[in-house]
Order: C-alpha cells, then sequence, then structure tokens
C-alpha cells in the first residue's frame, strides 16, 4: 500500500510542479490538504490527529521558511516571480510531504547519520529536478 501511496503523492508533486505557473495555482494547496488529509484517514490512524496538525503546522512553516531564505539568498529561483516568499505551489509540496516524511522516514528510526547523508544528498537533487521541468 505505500508504494500506492508514494506513487499518487509523487504524482501530485509532478503536477504542482509542471502547472505552477498557472493562474488557478491557488487551488493546489487546497487539493494537497484533500490528499493528505484523506491519507491520514486512511493510512495513518496510529498517530492522534493533534500531533498530526502540530507536525503538519511546523512542517510547512519549516518549509515556508527554507524556500524563502533559499529565494533571498539567490540560491533558487523561481520563474515569472518577484516576490520575496516562495509561490504558493511549492507550499502544497510542502504539504504532500507529510505522507513522504512518515513513508520514507520511517525506514530511518534511530539512523541519524544515514538519514542526514540521504538529506543532504537527496533534498537538492528534488529542486534540482523540479527546475528541470
Amino acid at each position: 500500500m505505500n508504494i500506492l501511496r508514494l506513487i499518487i503523492f509523487q504524482a501530485l508533486w509532478y503536477l504542482f510542479i509542471k502547472y505552477g505557473y498557472l493562474e488557478n495555482s491557488f487551488l493546489f494547496p487546497l487539493i494537497a490538504i484533500i490528499f493528505t488529509g484523506a491519507d491520514k484517514f486512511f493510512f495513518n490512524t496510529e498517530l492522534k490527529i493533534k500531533n498530526y496538525i502540530i507536525f503538519t503546522f511546523f512542517l510547512i512553516l519549516s518549509g515556508l521558511l527554507i524556500d524563502s531564505a533559499l529565494l533571498n539568498l539567490n540560491f533558487i529561483s523561481f520563474t515569472n516571480y518577484e516576490k520575496s516568499y516562495s509561490p504558493i505551489y511549492m507550499w502544497s509540496i510542502w504539504i504532500i510531504f507529510i505522507p513522504y516524511y512518515q513513508i520514507a522516514f520511517n525506514k530511518f528510526k534511530d539512523k541519524n547519520l544515514v538519514a542526514a547523508i540521504c538529506g543532504f544528498l537527496f533534498a537538492p537533487f528534488s529542486y534540482y529536478s523540479g527546475s528541470k521541468l
């Protein structure tokens, strides 16, 4: 079942990146919330809703801060985008990262060094891949 979940969220990631420039991209966070909520309801029943919401809030906030900092430091850029905070379609990607986090990173429990190395290697690759789309 985790494979199906990963495929769904990878497809959403692709759609958000590919079509983030569209006028109606403000709907992407709503779509992301619906899919993430459905994932919580159907597959993630062991985590209490209060903890899930707190985790969600801090994950999204940290993602927005990271993207905005990288944007303002000129490490990343977005086509036809002049604001000092990340575009709204990027917010959607951080929202759908919540199920990814639990599926992928549960394998790294008690393996902090391996998790840090993988994050160091694959996070920039994710940004690079998105920039090519």
